[in-house]
C-alpha cells in the first residue's frame, strides 16, 4: 500500500482513485453481504409461537424479539462497516474488487474516520447510491459524501 499523500491540485486526477466502476459493483456487493448477515437473527422470529393462521400468540415476546433483532442488526451494520473497515481498511467488497480506504496523507483508516463514512453511507446511497456515485464523478478524487466529510479516499490496492 502507498503511503503517498493526496495533495494533487483538485484538476489532476490521481490513477489510483479512477475507481469509481469498481466502488459501484463494491456497493452492490457489500449491500447484499451485509443484508445477508441480518438474516441469522431473523431466524430468532421462528420461535414465536403462532396459531394456525400464523397470528403471533405472544404479541409480548414478539416485541421483544423485534428489539433484540434491531439490537443485532445495529451491531452487524457497525461490525461490517465502521469496525472492519477502520481495522484492515476495506470491507468484503472492496477486498473483492481490490480497493482500500486511507486518508489523504496515506495513512490507514482510523475508527473517527470508518465512522462518518458509514454515517454519511446512509446519505449516499440515497436514490439507489445516485448520491454517492454523483459526488465520486464531480470530485477529482472520485469521493463519496463520506469520503469528503472523514477526509478519506478508496484507491485501488492491487
Amino acid at each position: 500500500m502507498s503511503t503517498t499523500a493526496f495533495t494533487r491540485e483538485p484538476h489532476t486526477d490521481d490513477e489510483r482513485t479512477r475507481v469509481v466502476v469498481r466502488r459501484g459493483l463494491q456497493w452492490y456487493v457489500d449491500g447484499v453481504l451485509s443484508a445477508l448477515l441480518l438474516l441469522p437473527p431473523l431466524a430468532l422470529f421462528l420461535l414465536l409461537p403462532t396459531d394456525e393462521d400464523g397470528a403471533t400468540l405472544r404479541p409480548a415476546w414478539a416485541l421483544v424479539l423485534f428489539a433484540v433483532w434491531g439490537l443485532l442488526s445495529l451491531l452487524v451494520y457497525v461490525w461490517y462497516w465502521v469496525v472492519r473497515p477502520a481495522r484492515t481498511g476495506r470491507t468484503w467488497g472492496m477486498s473483492l474488487f481490490g480497493l482500500r480506504v486511507v486518508r489523504l496523507d496515506g495513512r490507514p483508516l482510523t475508527y473517527g474516520g470508518s465512522f462518518l463514512r458509514a454515517v454519511l453511507l446512509v446519505v449516499d446511497g440515497m436514490c439507489a447510491g445516485l448520491v454517492g456515485l454523483v459526488a465520486m464523478l464531480v470530485t477529482p478524487r472520485r469521493q463519496r459524501l463520506g469520503d469528503l466529510a472523514a477526509g478519506t479516499v478508496v484507491i485501488r490496492d492491487r
